[in-house]
């Protein structure tokens, strides 16, 4: 049996590193809270908000177990602090697993619920560790020092098959979710096993929470740095009124131009080209109020179908939508919302689409609008109407 805590100096290193990391945290929470009206996902930032907390909990928890070791308290007192710090490794785990399904599910479609998996692997955990501390088989207190039990090296079981499950799923996202999120998101994994192998195999001595906290901090960088990108795009859109299409309220060609220039080369995108059927003819018999009326309408059936998404009005009949970054399936679901909303206000446009890679954006664009005047050719077919309607 080795004792967990190794040495008076070392102990007080560990303690001064985690209380460091914990105030560290606090004030990145501080900030969190200060500047939370500012993220586009309030939902991501609750759950990185609700990590934080407990992993400041769990920093101090586990401070407080090694300060009260070999002091003259009574044993059920290090027990307690030393296995509650063993149970909120499993706190963190699930915040973490509901925090990386929040950010895929605002991408596309989750591949499975993989974070209620994650929750009855963390409850079997812990019923786990409950009962083999009280076993004496994990852990015990004796003469005010806490020693392993002959279980210690079965504690990390389930932690283990939570983070392969979690990395399993960020990468199988990862078109969805974009490289460098997956790449963030994956890293928080690394420290606390580079922690738990220091521990294990160098120094003796358990640093855990410390690689934790390390991983949050990452994770408020990767989170400000999208938040200053959010702020910047909303900010050269939103100040420019010229870039905004005064009849719809959706961005004009201008801003469409501006939008394929500053495009991201490294993104999964889906084209729709939309063309309203029947203006013409609305504007010649009914007047142009009843043509805007059209343009009004069906700029509604896009802002209801793609309220998060960018939409342009391009031309008096003619909208274009980018569905950036998302999932093809997801994509394709939306394509047929559209098309069944479209046959609900009586065929109001044609439609065609195309998803690729950003790299090759004008020729997505060109083949959705050449799918385009398909539909509209058979639209015309059907209503055995002429062209010029």
């Amino acid at each position: 049996m080795n004792s967990i805590k190794k040495g008076d100096n070392m102990t007080t290193i560990i303690i001064t590193a985690e209380v460091v990391s914990a105030l560290f945290l606090v004030i990145i929470l501080m900030g969190s809270y200060l500047g939370r009206g500012e993220s586009s996902s309030k939902k991501r930032t609750s759950y990185f908000q609700h990590m934080a907390i407990w992993t400041i909990v769990s920093l101090l928890t586990d401070a407080i177990s090694y300060a009260l070791e070999g002091k003259s308290v009574p044993d059920g007192i290090i027990f307690g602090f030393t296995l509650v710090a063993f149970l909120l490794l499993n706190v963190l785990i699930w915040i973490f697993a509901r925090y990386a399904s929040a950010i895929i599910t605002e991408k596309g479609h989750l591949f499975l619920n993989f974070d209620l998996v994650i929750l009855g692997l963390c409850i079997a955990d812990v019923v786990f560790e409950i009962v083999a501390s009280f076993a004496g088989k994990l852990f015990f207190v004796q003469d005010h020092k806490v020693v392993y039990g002959s279980w210690q090296g079965l504690f990390l079981v389930f932690p283990i098959v939570c983070v392969v499950i979690i990395l399993g799923t960020l990468i199988y996202h990862n078109k969805a979710i974009g490289k460098k999120s997956c790449m963030v998101l994956c890293s928080y994994m690394i420290w606390p096993f580079l922690a738990l192998f220091v521990e294990h195999f160098i120094l003796g001595f358990d640093v855990t929470y410390v690689g934790i906290s390390l991983s949050v901090m990452m994770v408020h960088v990767f989170m400000q740095d999208n938040i200053i990108t959010e702020i910047k795009m909303r900010e050269e859109i939103l100040t420019e009124v010229s870039a905004m299409d005064t009849l719809t309220g959706l961005y004009n060609r201008r801003s469409y131009e501006k939008f394929l220039k500053a495009m991201d080369s490294e993104l999964e995108v889906g084209v729709i080209f939309c063309d309203i059927n029947g203006l013409k003819y609305a504007n010649d018999n009914y007047g142009h109020e009843a043509g805007d009326r059209l343009i009004c309408s069906f700029a509604e059936v896009l802002k209801e179908r793609f309220e998060a998404q960018g939409i342009f009005r391009i031309s008096g009949d003619e909208f274009v939508i980018f569905s950036l970054s998302t999932v093809k399936r997801k994509f394709d679901d939306d394509v047929r919302r559209l098309k069944a909303d479209v046959v609900q206000h009586d065929g109001i446009a044609s439609i065609g689409w195309a998803y690729g890679s950003s790299d090759q954006i004008e020729d997505l664009i060109k083949a959705s609008e050449r799918i385009m005047y398909q539909d509209k050719e058979q639209y015309y077919r059907t209503r055995r109407i002429s062209k010029r309607r």
